[in-house]
């Protein structure tokens, strides 16, 4: 019997993080997720050159073809600390991906980087809106 990945919480989600940063050094994916947070879709993006964009990309033609994603956690794997401020890239990174992706139905609840000993979350470095949106519908 196959078990289904689930994230239906930030502790879920969390989990997921150091699951990716323990199998990568430097990786980025995104989960996506059904309306009852299991996830459809988990593709790693592990090569040098990528970043959160390779699997930002993946993440639009996925979602685009398959109807049933209803929200998307990122995740990035990284091999510098993540313990400092956030960067106010990274914040519009999730704006940016939360705008696209709204137009397809698809919330985008946070961008967890992870450097294997913490995780930051940008969504609750910066508003949170992510979490409350994605606890309101659950």
């Amino acid at each position: 019997m196959q078990s289904t990945l689930e994230i239906t919480s930030f502790t879920d989600a969390i989990a997921l993080a150091f699951g990716v940063r323990r199998r990568f050094t430097h990786a980025h994916t995104a989960a996506l997720l059904d309306s009852w947070g299991q996830v459809l879709d988990l593709t790693v993006f592990s090569r040098p050159d990528s970043s959160i964009d390779s699997a930002l990309g993946w993440a639009g033609s996925f979602a685009a073809n398959e109807g049933t994603v209803r929200r998307m956690a990122l995740v990035s794997a990284v091999a510098d600390s993540v313990a400092h401020e956030h960067r106010q890239a990274d914040v519009d990174v999730l704006c940016r991906a939360r705008v696209r992706f709204a137009e397809l139905g698809v919330l985008v609840v946070d961008w967890l980087q992870c450097d294997g000993n913490v995780v930051r979350s940008i969504d609750l470095a910066s508003d949170g809106e992510g979490w409350r949106l994605a606890a309101a519908v659950a």
